[in-house]
């Protein structure tokens, strides 16, 4: 052992158990009346809106009571401030310190122009300020492709907010209404003020101030007329690309353009890349220090030139020329978007540094056709923007006086669902759920979903598979509050399972309450689904909700499946004994077939109202599974598994070690040429399919047994698709039967379909189900199927369809046998019905009726 790394290991794990309990601590204590937080761009200095807001406070005789507290991300900054502060009622913390969760924890106001970080939870008595920072011409939020997953902690952010700040009914509709999905769920006020950073442009005071600042930087300006070069960032917003000798280079050749005696050209990069430039040879007398902000540079300068930053925007109060320098203008907007073309851009568009500087020469000269065009952008995208915002928030939100700027977003004609969709794993369950999520019409439901932020690439693939009009709460962070209390109380936390049998969701409320507003803020959903139904912590946060109905879907005997062993442990006991103890919390508990639900409403009536047992089918994308059955054979993996000659008779712990010494059982699995085994069909007389993971409940053993058997009498072979704990067991099983040369372990596949396709019967061997999908699956390809009789097996298969047997081997031999005889029947289904019905289940027991008028089928 490294007893260095175990001590080093050891002691950041009790720090940050500590600093979790000193928050904790912090947010039971009492909210300090009339003090102010601030943090701009993660405490990058005091900075854009936040800074505007902090003027005005502390400039009104009436508000003088209030104490402010400034974050900020560097202690030399913080030694800077306080020197310039001394002797007034002003704080500062170091971002993310004990003293800043401190703070943020017992802070009456905050004001971010950002996002919060993930532990951040707004408590009752507490009004938060979202200024966020300019209007955008870049696209933001959905509509960037797939950009949905990056919205996590911003929309967390925006949902707790008493107070979104916008300058204009643009910013309104395109950023928070659609851009980020906020109609329906913000329940806040949107503030349509204008934005409080660029009351300093208008501010003639100020206008001496910074030109004397920037002197004092060692920029030489005097009373020359200043052309500001504002770029935004490329690559990505926390690892900005370094451009700093293209951006000096495209200056100097602006520079070389005019009259050095009459003008100066000074570059501004955005805070996000300013450490790139800091301190760069070459940059000293050109760029404009971080701490000088940006509007106040704006307010004497003669000209902007920038590209796709939203700076322009805070530029078109004043009413001066702007030139837009976009040499990548192609690129960056496909990649991107922009909200405007550039044919709407009020100034000229160009893409050289020559013509830039051109332009900049000829427009200072007074060829400036675009004032038209720009009193008409001020008109659609700063109507407010007069010098007066900052007051008109601080009126609203510190002063209670009532504004005739605020604009609701909250009413929605859509009834909206939240729907926990479990974890993103390649199961039936989530295969379930990705379904219905595409059923549900985004034109009559506000859809979001609800699941814990993807850890690995395999789950943000799966991600990415959500429909795109779903609104997307990744869970990010955990559960404030002290670790020693919740490890008394609750059942779960963070994600990790406390192995009680109980959770008595009544005594811990507080706590799941707590977490629901971290989550969600103060959204409010119609219904709200736990679709899982496995992990305790999903359904106490779901109960803490403040409105909708509450349900939990039934997947399985859940009984059967909490007594399943998996290498000697039961691997959902403790997990499920839990989530049994929240049903009786819960409007209704809906079984995926009617023959699951009679089980478990027998097996489980003991923990809930019998009445609250109801049933609800799984969707299927027919569609889909056509698709990738018979159209698309690509997908499936490359070279057939056989154990290595010579090893058939091998033992079952001999066979593992051989597997293990070609790269592991997963590994050589993968590896097998499925398709090319497919293809020489015609050396067998039949081919059975399974589909399901590798686990005890399946007894792919039984189904070995079985097919040995068969095998004995007929030129078959079998088709095992999926992974699990058992692969290893199960490929020496069959070794030992002598049937590895006609047995097809195909591993996990991306598409199971076409390998479905290819077979002429699927088989099933489990020991318990709940409606399994691949029967619906089977179905929709035509294969006849051939089950063991599990428990709710008559809600799967109707009498004249299929073949269903006892739980032996000896009666899935005979059943399988019967298919070989033509004796297995199969009837037409058409998947567009079942559909139908299946829907319409879901809207009846979620209480989300079909409109009248609206296709209903006629069996439900």
């Amino acid at each position: 052992m490294d007893f260095a790394r175990f001590r080093q290991d050891t002691t950041e794990r009790y720090k940050r158990a500590m600093d979790f309990e000193l928050h904790a601590f912090w947010r039971e204590r009492p909210i300090r009346t009339g003090t102010v937080l601030y943090e701009a761009y993660s405490g990058r200095g005091m900075l854009c809106n936040p800074r505007a807001l902090f003027e005005e406070l502390q400039a009104a005789p009436d508000l003088g009571h209030l104490r402010h507290i400034w974050v900020l991300d560097d202690q030399e900054k913080i030694n800077t401030a306080r020197r310039e502060y001394a002797g007034r009622p002003v704080e500062f913390v170091l971002y993310e310190s004990k003293a800043y969760y401190r703070a943020l924890a017992t802070s009456q106001y905050l004001v971010n122009n950002a996002t919060f970080p993930y532990q951040f939870s707004k408590r009752a008595g507490q009004t938060y300020v979202n200024t966020w920072h300019g209007t955008p011409l870049k696209a933001m939020g959905y509509d960037i492709p797939r950009g949905g997953p990056d919205t996590r902690n911003i929309i967390r952010n925006f949902v707790m907010a008493d107070h979104l700040l916008s300058p204009s009914p643009f910013m309104s509709e395109v950023m928070y209404e659609k851009a980020y999905r906020l109609r329906g769920i913000y329940r806040g006020s949107l503030l349509e003020s204008g934005q409080p950073r660029i009351d300093v442009s208008f501010d003639e005071r100020s206008r001496a101030r910074t030109r004397t600042a920037l002197e004092d930087a060692g920029i030489a300006v005097g009373d020359r007329r200043i052309v500001l070069y504002a770029p935004t960032w490329r690559g990505s917003f926390y690892s900005p690309a370094d451009q700093t000798a293209q951006l000096l280079e495209v200056v100097r050749q602006v520079q070389a353009e005019l009259d050095p005696a009459e003008h100066v050209v000074l570059l501004k990069v955005h805070q996000a890349a300013y450490h790139h430039v800091a301190g760069t040879p070459g940059a000293a007398g050109l760029v404009v220090p971080n701490e000088i902000p940006a509007n106040e540079v704006l307010g004497i300068s003669d000209l902007l030139v920038t590209d796709y930053s939203s700076i322009f925007f805070d530029f078109l109060p004043l009413d001066r020329p702007i030139v837009y320098f976009t040499p990548d203008s192609a690129e960056y907007g496909g990649a991107r978007g922009l909200y405007m073309t550039p044919d709407e851009l009020p100034g000229p568009t160009v893409e050289t540094p020559a013509e830039l500087g051109r332009t900049v020469r000829e427009t200072l000269a007074g060829q400036d056709p675009y004032a038209a065009s720009r009193q008409a952008a001020r008109d659609r995208f700063a109507p407010w923007d007069d010098g007066r915002a900052s007051a008109r928030v601080v009126d609203a939100v510190f002063r209670g006086k009532r504004s005739d700027l605020l604009r609701d977003i909250s009413e929605d004609d859509r009834t909206s669902v939240l729907v926990y969709i479990g974890g993103l794993l390649r199961n039936g369950i989530n295969s379930s759920a990705m379904n219905l999520l595409r059923n549900l019409d985004p034109d009559r439901f506000d859809v979001s979903v609800f699941y814990a932020s993807p850890g690995n690439a395999q789950e943000r693939e799966l991600e990415a598979e959500i429909p795109g009009h779903v609104r997307l709460f990744p869970r990010v962070g955990g559960i404030n509050g002290s670790k020693r209390y919740r490890s008394r109380r609750l059942a779960t936390a963070d994600g990790e399972h406390r192995r009680h049998e109980v959770v008595d969701h009544a005594a811990v409320r507080p706590i799941f309450e707590d977490e629901w507003a971290r989550c969600f803020g103060s959204s409010r959903f119609d219904a709200i689904v736990d679709f899982s139904g496995y992990a305790a912590l999903w359904p106490s946060i779901l109960l803490a909700a403040p409105s909708g109905k509450k349900l939990i879907w039934l997947h399985n005997d859940l009984v059967a499946d909490a007594e399943r062993a998996v290498e000697g442990r039961r691997v959902h006991a403790a997990n499920l004994r839990a989530v049994f103890s929240l049903y009786k919390y819960f409007d209704a508990l809906v079984s995926v077939s009617g023959a699951l639900a009679e089980l478990n409403r027998e097996n489980l009536s003991r923990f809930a109202d019998v009445e609250k047992f109801v049933s609800a089918e799984n969707l299927i994308d027919p569609q889909n599974i056509r698709l990738a059955g018979w159209g698309d054979t690509d997908r499936v993996i490359d070279r057939p598994l056989t154990v290595p000659a010579g090893q058939m008779t091998r033992g079952v712990a001999e066979v593992l070690d051989q597997l293990e010494t070609l790269g592991g059982v997963e590994e050589v699995v993968r590896q097998a040429q499925v398709r090319k085994l497919l293809a020489s069909s015609s050396s067998y007389d039949k081919t059975f399919v399974t589909v399901g993971r590798l686990s005890p409940e399946k007894n792919h053993d039984r189904l070995l047994r079985a097919f040995a058997q068969v095998r004995a009498k007929h030129n078959v072979r079998l088709v095992i698709v999926g992974g699990g704990p058992l692969m290893g067991t199960l490929v020496a099983t069959a070794s030992e039967l002598g049937v590895s040369e006609h047995v097809v372990f195909t591993g996990m596949q991306p598409n199971p379909f076409s390998l479905m396709a290819a077979a002429d019967c699927f088989v099933l061997s489990s020991d318990y189900e709940g409606q399994p999908m691949v029967f619906l699956e089977a179905k929709v390809l035509g294969l006849p199927i051939v089950s063991t009789r599990f428990g709710s097996v008559a809600g799967a298969l109707e009498e004249d369809e299929g073949l269903v047997v006892d739980l032996s081997a000896e009666a899935l031999a005979e059943g399988m046998s019967r298919f070989m005889a033509g004796e297995v029947p199969t009837r037409p289904f058409d998947p567009d019905v079942y559909n139908a019905r299946a829907l319409d289940q879901f809207l009846q027991v979620t209480g989300l009726e079909r409109r009248e008028g609206e296709r209903r089928s006629d069996n439900v």
